[in-house]
């Protein structure tokens, strides 16, 4: 868990994000996130790499992704 945080932190989520109730307002609270229908590993990894509307594309490999979606 302590490498998922690591690229939380390095890659600044926390100032867009919540979890925990800690963190930012820009994007969606991201405590319960892979619990919501439909959000698979692929699917939060597409919108990493990706980017949606006002989050920007990420260039994470497959291991800091897979931490990232474990933390």
């Amino acid at each position: 868990m302590s490498a998922g945080k690591e690229v939380w932190q390095r890659n600044n989520c926390h100032t867009c994000h919540q979890m925990y109730g800690l963190g930012g307002y820009l994007g969606p609270d991201l405590t319960n996130i892979m619990s919501k229908p439909g959000r698979t590993d692929a699917y939060i990894k597409g919108i990493i790499t990706s980017g949606v509307k006002q989050m920007p594309a990420f260039q994470l490999s497959d291991k800091e992704l897979t931490d990232l979606l474990f933390f």
